[in-house]
């Protein structure tokens, strides 16, 4: 369902550029949704949900990135340090 907007539809729809995020399509019916009803609290609870769900899948999928990154990284340390102690004692043998 992710639609593609240009960065003049986000101008035109005039959504700040916090909110122009991988969330986007669902931001705009809720922020219309609120236009049309004049900001009242107990409307667009849908698209609301909708966004907020988007925002914290967004934010778990940064999160599982990172741990990942943090992993591959801790891993080619370790291999570095092996490799780097394997030279050491090579070179101390001689």
């Amino acid at each position: 369902m992710a639609d593609k907007y240009t960065v003049e539809d986000l101008e035109r729809l005039r959504i700040p550029l916090f909110n122009r995020d991988s969330c986007v399509h669902y931001f705009i019916p809720f922020i219309e949704c609120r236009r049309q009803t004049y900001f009242m609290p107990w409307h667009c609870k849908e698209e609301m949900e909708a966004w907020n769900h988007c925002q914290l899948e967004d934010h778990y999928d940064r999160v599982r990135q990172k741990r990942r990154q943090d992993k591959e990284r801790k891993k080619a340390l370790r291999e570095a340090n092996l490799m780097a102690e394997s030279i050491k004692d090579k070179n101390s043998n001689s």
